[in-house]
C-alpha cells in the first residue's frame, strides 16, 4: 500500500512539473494590502492542454502511419 501512494505522489509531482513547464498551469502569490496574509491562486489555461494533447496525438498518428525507421549512420 505505501508503494502504491508513492507512485501515485510522484506521479502528481512529475505532472505537476510539466504542467508548470509547459504553461497548462501556473501558480502566483500577492500580498494583502493592510494585513500579512498573502493570496495564492492557481491559474488553469485548458487551451494550452488541449493544444498540446492535440500536438501528441498528431505526432502519435503520424509516427504509427509511417511505421519504424532504421538509419544507418555507420558510413
Amino acid at each position: 500500500m505505501g508503494r502504491l501512494l508513492s507512485i501515485i505522489l510522484l506521479l502528481v509531482i512529475v505532472i505537476a512539473c510539466v504542467g508548470l513547464f509547459r504553461g497548462w498551469f501556473s501558480i502566483s502569490t500577492q500580498k494583502a494590502l493592510f494585513s500579512e496574509q498573502r493570496d495564492i491562486n492557481l491559474r488553469v489555461n485548458p487551451e494550452k492542454f488541449q493544444q498540446d494533447a492535440n500536438e501528441v496525438e498528431g505526432r502519435t498518428k503520424d509516427l504509427f502511419r509511417s511505421g519504424p525507421t532504421v538509419e544507418n549512420s555507420a558510413r
